[in-house]
């Protein structure tokens, strides 16, 4: 189990450190330790002999530390980057300065960690007197998040710069902290009057991080919003012409390889193509429905909001807007047809409902309430409607689209 997880990224060989020094501090026997540490050596050298991806970071082995005073400051900046989320939310009124400021805030916090893993793994190494239970599980969680952190640290040398705030490494960064609350728990089990403060600490945490989880819980919808509306430009095989000249150099070999990706999940039948959405786009209503129509109450409104391009080189069009059917229901599906009966592409609604935001978001997700879909083989001279599909059924009600 343990050469399978070495290869989970790069961060998935913190397992062997992480077993010699458990295997150390339990007293295993020394053929264990061996056995470990051969494993290890294998799993390393299956690790260099496999080849790198095509992107422009090296393996965490071909970095060379360079100036250890950085390296080991960004460290701490990594360590201490959920402090500093915790902070900065509570400041909305008041945000923090500058950068500066930020990370003095991550690199002190960051030390103050480190120097309490040192308290608690210092000693069990030297006196190897571990025992199972919870101050088994806090310490190996504890030294295997100082690996993962460090491989990533090592890995990221070259282009660190706001890399140690980034969300992608708080999963790691919030491991570390917990680690070290499950063994100042179980030290608080020996001590009679410092043990309520400590198993209640858990708790005040979690209220003081609340307003991180609230702002992560956004941050999380907006993205999957724009992750659906993406999805929808590939399912009609579009894109934004004002978008894709806003896309850095660098960026664009990144979408020609995602466009190139998407050709081949669409020719499998994956992912977002395994609904066949895609398959209604240049069919006849009744091709794709047949029969199967019935009122809906659709309303609502819509418009062209941007010019873009097909896939295969012909003019196409967003439209986006809000449709409800009946009781304030929304249409998760919708087609978008010419006068003559083509469907000429797809749309669908974003992933939130009316209710859900006024009761949990507070009405700020308003302005994504709605649809967004795309026009193939776009003429200005045509009239497009807007119906909804849902459950394979056509509504009888359309919705005209605005040029």
């Amino acid at each position: 189990a343990g050469f399978v997880a070495s290869f989970s990224f790069g961060g998935g060989l913190a397992i062997w450190p992480t077993l010699l020094l458990l295997a150390w501090c339990l007293r295993l026997p020394w053929r264990t330790i061996v056995l470990l540490g051969t494993s290890a050596l294998a799993a390393a050298l299956v690790y260099e002999m496999v080849p790198m991806l095509p992107f422009n970071w090296p393996k965490a082995s071909a970095v060379s530390p360079g100036n250890p005073i950085s390296a080991l400051t960004n460290f701490c900046r990594l360590v201490g980057s959920p402090v500093l989320y915790t902070i900065a939310a509570w400041r909305t009124e008041k945000p923090l300065a500058d950068l500066e400021q930020s990370f003095a805030i991550a690199l002190w916090t960051g030390l103050a960690g480190l120097v309490l893993a040192g308290i608690f793994v210092i000693p069990r190494i030297r006196w190897r007197d571990l025992k199972s239970g919870l101050e088994s599980t806090g310490l190996s969680l504890l030294i295997f998040n100082l690996f993962a952190l460090t491989l990533i640290a090592l890995g990221r040398l070259k282009s660190f710069d706001l890399e140690p705030f980034a969300p992608r490494y708080l999963f790691w960064s919030s491991l570390f902290w917990t680690s070290l609350i499950l063994l100042a728990i179980e030290r608080a089990e020996h001590l009679q009057w410092r043990r309520w403060p400590i198993l209640l600490l858990p708790f005040a945490i979690a209220i003081f991080a609340w307003p991180a989880h609230y702002q992560a819980w956004f941050w999380c919808k907006n993205v999957q919003i724009m992750y659906d509306k993406d999805a929808t430009a590939v399912i009609n095989g579009a894109f934004e012409a004002q978008r894709m000249q806003r896309l850095p150099l660098e960026f664009q070999q990144i979408f020609e390889e995602r466009m190139h990706l998407a050709s081949q999940l669409r020719a499998r039948r994956l992912d977002v193509f395994a609904d066949g959405l895609q398959d209604w786009i240049g069919l006849s209503e009744a091709d794709v429905f047949g029969p199967r129509h019935s009122p809906e109450g659709l309303r609502g409104q819509c418009r062209i909001d941007a010019l873009g391009q097909c896939d295969n080189g012909a003019p196409a069009a967003r439209v986006s807007g809000q449709a409800f059917k009946h009781e304030q229901s929304i249409p998760w599906t919708l087609v978008i047809t010419d006068s003559n009966g083509v469907i000429r592409g797809v749309a669908r609604s974003a992933p939130i409902s009316p209710f859900i935001n006024r009761t949990f978001y507070q009405s700020k997700l308003t302005a994504n309430i709605g649809f967004v879909g795309y026009i193939r083989d776009y003429n200005p001279e045509l009239r497009y409607a807007l119906r909804s599909a849902d459950n394979l059924t056509l509504s009888d009600e359309e919705i005209p689209v605005q040029h």
